[in-house]
């Protein structure tokens, strides 16, 4: 099972995209991602209507603010099919393998690109699932590893069984961390706790 694009699932972790980096509200945030997709659809796949693509949807979003103005927010991210998020220029989705190339990071850092949560030895893809009502608070989840760390320390979880025993816990603890940060920018880069 991938962090990432959970099988099976509507959910995905879009974190690592830079999405939440923008200062929208939620609402603003779904809209942004339905009016992406509707305009990479029409741009179609060659190479010039890519670029150009990229280059009208920066521009456009420019003057969108960030939390910080470091992390990109990358405009290639949109539906991949009904509301399930993810990357419009994926080679599962343009069956070209290094299609992105288009995006500001390229193929090579956006397919090896590991988050702290996915690169763990501990899967939480199930419990961050079952304490989501959607994508957006799967991602704030999946993304966010100083609260995995958290949950780690106060339960003391050491190895996969320890979740497994204490999954009903675990999703109770994430879904009031979720409540209690519903306004809280995620980023999955390296961040630590101040």
């Amino acid at each position: 099972m991938s962090l990432c694009q959970p099988e099976h699932s509507s959910l995905a972790c879009v974190s690592c995209c830079g999405i939440f980096n923008l200062r929208l509200s939620l609402k603003n945030i779904l809209l942004l991602l339905n009016q992406r997709t509707s305009s990479f659809k029409e741009t179609g796949l060659q190479k010039s209507s890519i670029i150009r693509y990229r280059e009208l949807q920066e521009q456009q979003e420019s003057i969108i603010k960030r939390f910080d103005s470091e992390i990109y927010v990358c405009p290639f991210l949109g539906y991949l099919h009904e509301s399930k998020p993810g990357c419009m220029i994926h080679p599962q989705i343009t069956q070209k393998q290094q299609s992105q190339n288009y995006s500001f990071y390229g193929a090579a850092i956006c397919q090896s690109y590991n988050c702290r949560n996915k690169d763990s030895a501990l899967d939480w893809s199930v419990v961050f699932q079952k304490a989501s009502t959607d994508w957006i608070e799967y991602s704030r989840l999946s993304g966010y590893h100083l609260q995995t760390n958290k949950i780690i320390n106060k339960f003391k979880i050491s190895k996969q069984a320890d979740i497994e025993s204490l999954q009903s816990a675990l999703v109770q603890e994430c879904r009031q961390w979720l409540q209690g940060n519903k306004n809280l920018p995620v980023t999955s880069f390296e961040i630590y706790d101040p």
